[in-house]
């Protein structure tokens, strides 16, 4: 698989080169900064500042390790200034035909000032048949006041071992909204971890997770909101279970304050019947079928 049909399953484009952008290809970065996105290499990683314009732009964040044995941990800095949109599209890829294992931690430290809005995506894909693919993320974001929080976490395939953890500190008037989808097979595992902490009033967040576990695969999940002040916050928490595999979905509530109302609902089952006679009346084999299901499910 040639480079950028890597590069284009994990932020969806192979033209990320048409504005501000950083491109990691096994350690060595390229980058470019704009009017309004200033990014600068430091130690083990990237410094980011997104700046308050009229325009917003997209920032891209692509990672390709394309050879085995390689083994990486990146830290990078964001900041979102006050007032400012930051749309940042990151996607990890590994993608080699060596029997050695590759690793790539990705660390950010995301600073999002009053105001200001963050928009962050983030997708992760290997090769199937890579048996040492090895993608953990970790992301901590603090949100000031009147700040916006809007994540797509995705992991969709071929990642042996995952390792994903998200935490969020919210002031108030903070509104946060996560979407999380993630797809194993074969005997790969996956665990994922977020939480947020909702510290000021009128504060509110939802998490929203949906999941597909085939084969022999597990997957842990636990997800936390810590209520802190008056506050509102939801978690959804669905999974597909297939073949021999294993789902563990924790959703809890910490409530710290009288006033606040937090809710959660966890569904976990399989593909019903009715699912697959409706789809192969329409001419689907039971194997396309069940494709069509999970796509739109993670969709």
């Amino acid at each position: 698989m040639k480079n950028m049909e890597v590069i284009e399953k994990v932020i969806d484009t192979v033209d990320f080169r048409k504005g501000p952008y950083s491109f990691r290809l096994n350690g060595e970065s390229e980058i470019v900064s704009s009017d309004f996105i200033k990014i600068e290499k430091i130690e083990n990683g990237l410094s980011i500042e997104v700046f308050d314009s009229k325009k917003e732009e997209r920032f891209y964040l692509p990672v390709l390790i394309n050879k085995g044995g390689y083994e990486e941990k990146v830290i990078n800095k964001i900041k979102v200034n006050e007032g400012a949109v930051a749309t940042i599209i990151a996607g990890c890829a590994i993608c080699h035909s060596e029997e050695k294992n590759s690793a790539h931690k990705g660390v950010h430290e995301i600073k999002v000032l009053k105001n200001a809005t963050l928009n962050y995506f983030e997708k992760h894909h290997a090769k199937d048949d890579i048996k040492g693919a090895e993608l953990s993320p970790s992301t901590t974001i603090w949100a000031s006041k009147g700040s916006t929080i809007n994540l797509s976490l995705s992991s969709l395939g071929g990642v042996q071992n995952s390792d994903r953890k998200t935490i969020i500190h919210a002031e108030e008037d903070v509104k946060i909204s996560i979407n999380e989808r993630i797809l194993t097979d074969y005997d790969e595992k996956s665990c994922s971890e977020i939480v947020v902490y909702l510290n000021g009033r009128n504060s509110s967040a939802e998490i929203v997770s949906r999941s597909v576990a085939r084969g022999n695969s597990v997957q842990k999940a636990r997800f936390l909101i810590v209520a802190n002040d008056e506050v509102k916050g939801h978690i959804e928490c669905d999974g597909l279970l297939m073949d021999n595999a294993n789902i563990e979905s924790v959703p809890s509530l910490d409530v710290k304050h009288q006033d606040a109302i937090l809710t959660h609902e966890a569904i976990i089952g399989k593909i019903s019947s009715a699912q697959l006679l409706k789809l192969m009346s329409l001419g689907l084999d039971e194997e396309e079928a069940t494709k069509e299901i999970i796509k739109g499910f993670l969709k």
